[in-house]
C-alpha cells in the first residue's frame, strides 16, 4: 500500500474515472501506433528497405509521467498480491513479466501503454531475461524484499547493478534485514542503491567494518 500510495502521489493520480480513461486512451493511441508501424515495415520489406522505429519520440507524444516506466521486482511467491493491491487501490497499466508473457509485457513497457512492470526476483538470474529488461529505459525501480539482493556476488545483485550503471534509475529497496552478520552485505545493498556512498568496498572494510568489529 505505502509504495502504491507513492506511486500514485509520483504519477499525479487522481482516485477518479480519469485515471481509467487516460489509460484507456492512451492503449488506444498505441495500439494504432503498432499497427501503423507493422504496415510500414511490411511495406518496406517489399522493397527491400529498412523502417528505424523511433519509439522514444513517440512516447513523448502519449504525455507520460516523468517517473514512466518503473520496475518492480517482488519474489515470486508474492507476484499475485501485488497484481491484486494494484486492482484494488489504483488505476494503473501494469504488466506482468512472466516466460509465457515476457515479450508482450516488455512490448506494452517500450510503446508507453503500460506505466509498471512487475518482475519475479528469479528472472534476474537469468541473464536472458535481463537483456530483455535492459531494453527499457527504467526510472525507477522498486524491491520488494531487498535483502534477497545483500550478497554482492550473486547473479541477481550484479546484474542489478549493470542495469543501474547503464541507465542511472531511481532505486527504493524494502526490507526490515539490510543484513544479519556480514557488515558487507549492508554495503551492497546501500551501492546498489547511492553508488559510492560508502565508497568502495574496500574503503567501507577499513573505514566503517573494522572499527566496528573492534569496537573502536
Amino acid at each position: 500500500m505505502q509504495v502504491i500510495s507513492l506511486l500514485c502521489a509520483l504519477f499525479r493520480k487522481t482516485g477518479t474515472r480519469k485515471d481509467f480513461l487516460d489509460i484507456r486512451g492512451r492503449k488506444s493511441l498505441v495500439r494504432q501506433q503498432i499497427v501503423k508501424v507493422q504496415k510500414l515495415k511490411d511495406q518496406a520489406l517489399g522493397m527491400g528497405e529498412v523502417v528505424n522505429e523511433n519509439i522514444e519520440k513517440w512516447k513523448t507524444s502519449l504525455g507520460l509521467s516523468a517517473w514512466n516506466p518503473v520496475m518492480i521486482i517482488v519474489p515470486p511467491t508474492i507476484v499475485d498480491t501485488w497484481k491484486n493491491a494494484f486492482e484494488t487501490f489504483s488505476h494503473f497499466s501494469v504488466s506482468f513479466y512472466s516466460s509465457k508473457s515476457k515479450a508482450n509485457a516488455i512490448e506494452s513497457i517500450l510503446y508507453g501503454s503500460a506505466d509498471i512492470l512487475v518482475v519475479p526476483k528469479s528472472a534476474f538470474q537469468n541473464e536472458t531475461h535481463v537483456l530483455e529488461l535492459k531494453k527499457v529505459k527504467w526510472k525507477l525501480i522498486v524491491i520488494d524484499e531487498f535483502h534477497n539482493f545483500k550478497n554482492f556476488k550473486a547473479k541477481i545483485s550484479i546484474h542489478l547493478r549493470e542495469l543501474k550503471q547503464l541507465y542511472r534509475p531511481l532505486i527504493l529497496g524494502m526490507t526490515g534485514t539490510p543484513m544479519q552478520n556480514n557488515h558487507t552485505e549492508l554495503w551492497n545493498l546501500v551501492d546498489l542503491v547511492e553508488t559510492n556512498y560508502f565508497g568502495t568496498k574496500e574503503e567501507f572494510k577499513n573505514s566503517i567494518e573494522k572499527p566496528i568489529t573492534l569496537g573502536r
